[in-house]
């Protein structure tokens, strides 16, 4: 037995290319299955990511990263081959840090960071068995993969903004009168709006996606490859802008008859592909294909015969430190929930504000799947404010805070034509005895009527308006046995328009005087829900 094993372990002297070949085959059985059993152990973060690139077109390049990751390494096959795999077991420690990152993504129900976790444990599961060497002859596929984490809708606003911007400011240059307010904008017969689907982003994920695969397989200079990628990210953006100036001046010169449709959308594919066809043939100029001699040595290099029991071993260990991760998140996110009825406690009266049971404006935030709600209206000097709090316990990936479908304004084509965000702003102001900071929207509704809204999150019995600080204090709170309780505050008033300071007034006024009562309420709520379970 020990002999079998010492034959496997130790490549026999003068060993021939088809034995080298055929272990060679098994070390690519055993990468597999690593591979497969890797994917197993987070299969709801695959299938989440899988529904994505379906069911978003934005992020239907992710069908082909993989595929395309297991082509480019089948390309260095032969290099590969000649190389000695030797597994490195402190890689481990990269993977336990790997599971760690994604347990913390778990427990803040972060999915992003899960997936880019989860794509980050096969370099270092790579290395883990194969060792440095052939882990760097194969280190482009290996970060290829990390373009297919659906990501980057956190860059739409800015995007909006910018192209909005952009086009406004073309189209004043032109000549052609124009009044602007946010992402939309007025000329003299018609009304435009730069929406999601304008920010350019699909234009952006699928530019770098190829530009960077371009750049690869077509140049040799790290100068070349990096000029090449930045202009596939410069150059969609700025084509973006130009796409929606000449819409907006194909459907003003042509009266709101043309670019007004689906044409609208036509003329923007094409435009796209005429920049890109550009921008690859001006790169192909400059292209440095390797010669025939270049790659000789690697492929005139004797193919080594891989040691297949230390890998194995190391697959062994790869899989099982992987494995410890999702096992002890479970544990822990199965010991901090349980059915329990939350209600939500109403902050007690702040002096000066009465109850209002008069009518009330038809907006509500769009913030789905709470676990409690409140919603009450007060009225002081005239003024009205409303107030919502949504609270949220026991979160889930459909029944969480921080979600991007979790949205002040609703992104529904229906609701969007009754309102629109004409505005939004970060401030800090002197409340809750210390500086508080608010974030600030300006909705404009049909027939007019104008709202400013302030709101923040409530979350480890402190107020912020960081997303990804409420994602790491519930990660945070969840690993230290706290549970994940965590709020929306919103609060909303009438405004007659731009320039109208007595709103702002307001909202100071009623922040002043019911931040901390909503804090206490909050923390009531909590304490309840805790004893409730207990």
């Amino acid at each position: 037995m020990n002999n079998a094993l010492g034959a496997l372990a130790e490549p026999a002297a003068g060993t021939r290319p088809q034995d080298s070949a055929r272990a060679w085959r098994r070390v690519a059985l055993i990468a597999g299955i690593t591979l497969a059993g890797l994917l197993l152990l987070h299969w709801p973060v695959v299938r989440f990511t899988w529904d994505t690139w379906a069911d978003n077109q934005t992020f239907a390049h992710g069908f082909v990263i993989f595929p395309l990751s297991g082509w480019l390494v089948w390309r260095r096959r032969r290099e590969i081959m000649a190389l000695s795999p030797t597994p490195q077991y402190w890689a481990l420690a990269l993977l336990a840090l790997g599971g760690f990152a994604w347990e913390l993504g778990f427990l803040g129900k972060a999915i992003v960071v899960q997936q880019y976790a989860l794509v980050a444990l096969i370099p270092a599961a790579a290395l883990a068995l194969f060792g440095y060497r052939v882990v760097r002859a194969i280190a482009f596929p290996l970060f290829y993969l990390f373009l297919a984490v659906p990501f980057g809708e956190m860059l739409i606003p800015h995007m909006m903004a910018w192209t909005a911007n952009f086009t406004v400011l073309a189209v004043q240059h032109s000549g052609v009168p124009v009044f602007q307010q946010g992402p939309f904008f007025e000329l003299p017969n018609g009304d435009w709006s730069v929406v999601e689907a304008c920010s350019g982003l699909r234009y952006l994920i699928a530019s770098y996606t190829l530009g960077l695969l371009y750049a690869y397989l077509t140049y040799r200079t790290l100068w070349r490859r990096v000029l090449f990628v930045g202009a596939s990210v410069a150059v969609p953006v700025v084509a973006n802008w130009l796409r929606a100036y000449m819409i907006v001046m194909i459907g003003y010169l042509s009266n709101m008859r043309l670019a007004v449709g689906i044409d609208h959308i036509i003329y923007g594919w094409i435009l796209f592909g005429i920049v890109m066809a550009l921008l690859f043939w001006l790169g192909s100029l400059w292209r440095e294909d390797l010669t025939p001699g270049q790659d000789a040595p690697a492929a005139a290099s004797p193919a080594t015969c891989p040691r297949l029991v230390p890998i194995g071993l190391a697959a062994a260990a790869v899989l099982a430190v992987s494995a410890l991760f999702p096992a002890d998140a479970q544990f822990l996110a199965r010991r901090q929930s349980g059915p329990v009825n939350v209600t939500l406690a109403a902050p007690r009266p702040a002096p000066g504000w009465a109850p209002w049971l008069g009518p009330v404006t038809p907006w509500v935030p769009h913030f789905k799947y709470p676990r409690a709600t409140l919603e009450r209206t007060y009225v002081a000097h005239g003024a009205l404010v409303t107030l919502f709090v949504y609270y949220y316990r026991d979160q889930t990936q459909r029944s969480k805070l921080i979600r991007s479908q979790n949205v002040i304004l609703s992104t529904n084509p229906q609701y969007r034509k009754h309102w629109q965000n004409i505005g939004q702003a970060m401030r800090r102001l002197p409340l809750d005895a210390g500086r508080l900071g608010i974030a600030e929207n300006r909705l404009r509704g049909r027939p007019p009527l104008h709202l400013l809204v302030w709101h923040w999150f409530w979350i480890d019995h402190r107020f912020t308006t960081n997303p990804y600080l409420v994602k790491f204090l519930e990660a945070k709170s969840m690993l230290l046995g706290k549970g994940d309780d965590a709020a929306l505050v919103v609060m909303a008033t009438p405004y007659a328009g731009k320039g109208d300071a007595r709103a702002e007034r307001t909202l100071r006024a009623f922040a002043a005087a019911w931040a901390s009562p909503i804090r206490a309420a909050l923390q009531r709520t909590a304490a309840q829900a805790d004893g409730g379970r207990g």
